[in-house]
């Protein structure tokens, strides 16, 4: 929809020019945009184009920023976000789900005293995930979009 209305626009400033004027070309540019009002304010009641968008790691937040009118950047946010969180986030992992339960007795001392240094070393080494607290959709459409080379559903279908 958004190259649409660029499309229209730019297409409406060239044949409103004395040297290119043709009100025929106007009149159907502005019929077309009529039609295409009718799908965006649709956007606003459903937020699943809004959702499609922050959802292309080729687009996301940044584009609905760079793009859309200021006004409705963060409404169509929101609208997305209250989309993801009433259908398809998982409930949220808190601190006290992260805790041992009392229950489980605590691990035994270990009796070797060799081979702790290679395991401290390693602790350190490990690569921890990202944080189970943290809203995974809220972290993917605020990362930079990148280029990629099939359609979103395909990318989303890979398997990395």
């Amino acid at each position: 929809m958004d190259a649409l209305l660029a499309h229209y626009e730019r297409n409406k400033l060239y044949y409103s020019q004395e040297d290119h004027l043709d009100p025929r070309m106007v009149r159907a540019i502005e019929m077309g945009w009529i039609v295409l009002a009718k799908y965006y304010n649709m956007t606003e009641e459903v937020p699943v184009y809004t959702a499609a968008l922050l959802l292309d790691p080729s687009r996301r937040a940044a584009y609905i920023r760079k793009n859309w009118p200021d006004a409705w950047v963060q409404p169509a946010i929101n609208a997305a976000t209250q989309l993801w969180e009433e259908n398809f986030k998982v409930k949220s992992i808190t601190d006290d789900d992260l805790s041992i339960p009392s229950s489980i007795p605590p691990p035994e001392t270990p009796l070797r005293t060799h081979g702790i240094e290679l395991d401290l070393l390693l602790k350190d080494m490990e690569v921890i995930t990202a944080d189970l607290r943290e809203d995974k959709f809220k972290s993917f459409i605020d990362l930079p979009p990148f280029r990629i080379d099939c359609s979103p559903l395909e990318w989303w279908g890979r398997r990395s």
